[in-house]
Formats: structure tokens, sequence, C-alpha cells
């Protein structure tokens, strides 16, 4: 994999904001030079109904991204922002496809690529199992992909829909093995089709889809169902992600659309 640099400043591409909507998960894509110091509170102060906020620069090795959740936190990793950020860079003219870049996260450096103009596809932080969890009788598996999850199996989608995340994602806010808290997930394996929701840590609330949450769901599949499994689509409300494990690295694949904001 090699970094394709290039000169082009993103402060200097003319528009301010972006929306990126990736598999229902949305997010600002943000240019405007606003200094990091004051990014938690700018967020706060702007109220944005999307699930979170992205600062994107240009760095010696290739581009890195600043993730702030919509409460105003900044978060060590997003997973479908950092897919969110190479179809930016690719809509941008910055890299081609097939591409691929570093992209540096406060998780580390990752590295992305535009499968086609609608396709983006990025390798994750290796997951680590954290704890076994109980809650309301069942047994859940506490994982980081950056940012800490929450993964709890149920045995059909019908009961994977009427899963109170909620209610679980509060009970865990202050748990010993989650002294920060953690997204919760909730999937369902049904006609061979794997099915997820998740409560984000952040955006308090349900979100559309969760990357990172994909990411958490395949690692446990493959911890105690599927361990040789090397593809696993995910069905979430805002669409479908593909985890591709190679060589022991995780990668997010799926759909972002991009939409210029006035």
């Amino acid at each position: 994999m090699e970094c394709i640099p290039n000169s082009q400043a993103i402060g200097q591409l003319g528009v301010k904001m972006i929306k990126a909507d990736a598999t229902g998960n949305t997010f600002i894509m943000m240019s405007e030079d606003v200094p990091g110091d004051d990014r938690s509170s700018w967020v706060k102060e702007q109220s944005f109904k999307e699930d979170g906020v992205i600062w994107v620069e240009q760095t010696s090795k290739g581009f890195a991204m600043d993730y702030y959740n919509r409460d105003g936190s900044n978060a060590a990793l997003c997973g479908n922002g950092t897919r969110s950020v190479i179809a930016y860079l690719f809509k941008q003219g910055l890299i081609s496809l097939d591409q691929w870049v570093t992209l540096t996260t406060a998780s580390g450096e990752l590295m992305g690529k535009a499968v086609s103009p609608t396709e983006i596809m990025v390798s994750m932080p290796r997951p680590e199992g954290l704890a076994t969890v109980q809650w309301r009788g069942q047994s859940g598996m506490a994982v980081r992909v950056g940012v800490p999850h929450l993964v709890f199996t149920v045995d059909s989608w019908k009961q994977c829909k009427e899963w109170d995340l909620e209610a679980c994602f509060r009970t865990f806010s202050a748990h010993s093995a989650l002294p920060d808290g953690a997204n919760v997930n909730c999937y369902a394996i049904e006609n061979h089709q794997v099915f997820n929701r998740t409560f984000e840590r952040g955006v308090e609330r349900e979100t559309l889809s969760c990357g990172t949450g994909c990411v958490a769901t395949a690692w446990a599949i493959r911890q105690c169902i599927q361990p040789k499994q090397p593809s696993i689509p995910v069905h979430t409300k805002g669409g479908l992600l593909t985890i591709e494990v190679k060589e022991k690295t995780y990668f997010l694949k799926g759909k972002v659309e991009l939409y210029e904001l006035v």
C-alpha cells in the first residue's frame, strides 16, 4: 500500500462544508479553519442534526482527520467517518480510484481507497477483546475497534429490532471494564444474513449504521461462530457494510454519498 501525496491544501478547495451520508451515518466535512482547541465548543454551538463533524487536513504522510461527535466530544475513531474522508478526498481530486492513501487518526494510521466513486474501503485498527459482560441474563463481548463497543447477539431479526439498545447503553455508561462507556451493538443472524444495530456514544442515540460497530460484530462472529470467514456482509438500517479480513487486518467497505452545502 502506497500513500499518494498531493500538494493541494484542503482549505483551498472552495467548498467549506460537505455533508456525507455513509450508509445512513451522517457527517459534516469541514474545511473551515476552526482552531483545534475551539472545535468542541464550536460543534456544540452549531447543533448539527448530523451524527458528527470531521476536519480533514493534509500531512507529510497523506491526510489526517479530526472527528467530533454531535455532542462536541472528540472521538478517537469513527469507521464510517474514515470512509467519508476518503470519499471526500476522491471527490476533490486529491486521490484517484484504487489509490491507497494514509489517513492518520487518533487511533493510529489507517489506509483507505475509493474502490469506485461511491464505494469506499478503509482498514480498521485490529479489534481487541476486553471482557465478557452480562445484561439481563445475556452475555456480551466488550471489544475495542479504536473505540469501545459492546456486542450482544439474539436469535432473530425481530428480536434484534425490539432489543432495548438505549437501556443497555445507559447501564454500561459507568461499567468497571468500560470506564468511559461504550457503543452498544445487537446483532442477529437469520437466513445466513447478519443484521446489526448500534447505539452510539457521543451521538447519544441509535444511528442508522456504525462502521466500527459492524467491525466489532464481525469480530465477535469470527470469535464464536465463523472463525475463518474472510468476508462478512452486515445489514444495517442504513444499508449494507462489508467487513473483509486479510492477514488479520479488518477492512470496512460500503457506500458513501456526498452533498455540497451552501
